[in-house]
């Protein structure tokens, strides 16, 4: 048997205790972002017609919404295991990341949509 060296064992009651319970809040979480998911469906396309302008910004609202909806809950589940361990956890480039990436894909639909306007009305 290979001896790997010494393991360091913690004792019992060493490690800091979580600030709250985490169950209903994570969960909770969790619950609240399936609603939210359940309730935000995609407008249907109709592979027969061609999508308009209208049809990009209601796909734009749609993925804006989901967007939002998976970043108030990756806010609040790196909350919750920042304060269950004690280990402070800097989100504000995790959200700004989230805030950047749902303005680019709504950026590029809606830009698409606004073009689309454009050769409508030439």
């Amino acid at each position: 048997m290979a001896n790997h060296g010494p393991t360091t064992r913690i004792a019992p009651g060493a490690r800091p205790a979580a600030t709250f319970s985490t169950a209903p809040t994570i969960l909770g979480s969790y619950a609240h972002l399936i609603g939210r998911l359940a309730a935000n469906r995609p407008h249907y396309l109709n592979p027969r017609m061609i999508a308009d302008a209208s049809d990009f910004n209601e796909r734009a609202d749609h993925l804006r919404n989901l967007m939002i909806a998976v970043g108030d809950y990756v806010r609040v589940s790196l909350k919750d295991i920042g304060d269950s361990s004690g280990v402070e956890l800097d989100v504000k480039y995790v959200e700004g990341a989230f805030h950047d990436l749902t303005g680019d894909v709504t950026g590029a639909l809606r830009n698409a949509a606004d073009r689309m306007m454009e050769t409508e009305a030439a």
